[in-house]
């Protein structure tokens, strides 16, 4: 209309259609650091229509991870899919993965080890570590308790590393025979629930096979 001014104002996402010309747009990828790993982007191609989705990959060599995603979009994962709203600049970073520490403890205090496998207690993430509990004299394994939730009553178990851990194997008295003769003139066997002599037992036993040959 005559002595009316029309504005128009364009969102980031038209600009980038009509920029691209006809629906199209290119995307560029920046790998900082290209020996730690590479940046793979799917479909592969020159250019791609304004809504398609695309996939960005990171695919780093041993020992690293995606530090960091940047451009449109920022992200720390290894795989992130967008879609594309205009030309897109996206920059990618890998670094070491990081290092965790195990922490061994013994519950009770001095009544054994904890061996790792490898032998260390700094381990990288997603390094797989094998615990065996070691039991000291008088003690015997019973099952694992700390930041360990599988297979906690295997000993010799393997893990994988993915953060500060304690590692805490727990020990119980082991059942242990103790000469009495000098008292009684028997032999007593002693485990975390009493005493029972060698003769008592020896009763026990012999009615439990009468019972079981009755049935």
């Amino acid at each position: 209309m005559t002595g009316n001014t029309i504005r128009l104002v364009l969102s980031a996402t038209a600009a980038g259609w009509l920029a691209a010309g006809a629906g199209a747009a290119t995307i560029q990828v920046v790998n900082l650091t290209p020996d730690l790993g590479t940046a793979v982007v799917e479909p592969d191609q020159d250019d791609y229509e304004i809504g398609t989705l695309v996939t960005f990959r990171g695919e780093p060599v041993e020992g690293y991870h995606v530090a960091e995603w940047y451009g449109p979009f920022v992200s720390s994962a290894d795989t992130i899919t967008v879609p594309v709203e205009g030309d897109m600049e996206v920059i990618v970073a890998f670094a070491p993965l990081p290092y965790y520490v195990l922490t061994p403890v013994t519950d009770p205090s001095g009544a054994g080890s904890i061996v790792f496998d490898p032998p260390a207690v700094e381990h990288q993430e997603g390094t797989q570590v094998t615990l065996y509990a070691v039991a000291g004299p008088g003690y015997a394994f019973d099952h694992w308790d700390g930041d360990v939730v599988d297979n906690v009553g295997s000993n010799g178990i393997t893990i994988t590393v993915a953060q500060d851990m304690d590692v805490v194997a727990v020990f119980e008295p082991a059942a242990t025979v103790d000469d009495d003769t000098s008292s009684r003139g028997s032999v007593r066997v002693t485990g975390p629930c009493g005493a029972i002599s060698v003769a008592n037992l020896a009763l026990l036993l012999t009615a439990l096979a009468s019972l079981r040959r009755l049935r």
